[in-house]
């Protein structure tokens, strides 16, 4: 949309808590430490299941937008996990808006900025 300032991202990805064994319950983004986006989770990627066998669902994935981002600006992408509510990051990148999509899966294991790809 030109003329409205800045620009909005699609964020696409997959991510799997192994300590729970399962998906997260939500994706949220923040830009410069302020929430921009959240994404749903339960996108069905049945390929990750197949070629993770830690990971037992299908309904990994995550569709959602990141609002307002400068072409600069500083990214971080976390998962929200279920019971004590904690956030993971899965993501951080200063960015140039080339990135669409990624995938993450995330290991839960009390370090919240350990992921891998």
């Amino acid at each position: 949309m030109d003329g409205m300032g800045r620009r909005a991202l699609r964020i696409a990805g997959w991510a799997w808590d192994y300590k729970h064994e399962e998906p997260p319950q939500q994706i949220i983004a923040t830009s410069d430490g302020i929430i921009s986006g959240l994404a749903a989770v339960g996108d069905w990627r049945p390929a990750i299941k197949v070629d993770n066998p830690g990971v037992k669902s299908s309904y990994v994935g995550y569709v959602g937008y990141v609002r307002d981002l400068s072409p600069y600006t500083a990214m971080k992408i976390y998962a929200l996990l279920r019971g004590k509510p904690t956030l993971s990051l899965l993501y951080s990148k200063r960015h140039g808006l080339r990135i669409l999509t990624w995938s993450s899966a995330y290991e839960s294991d009390g370090d919240n900025d350990s992921c891998s790809n």
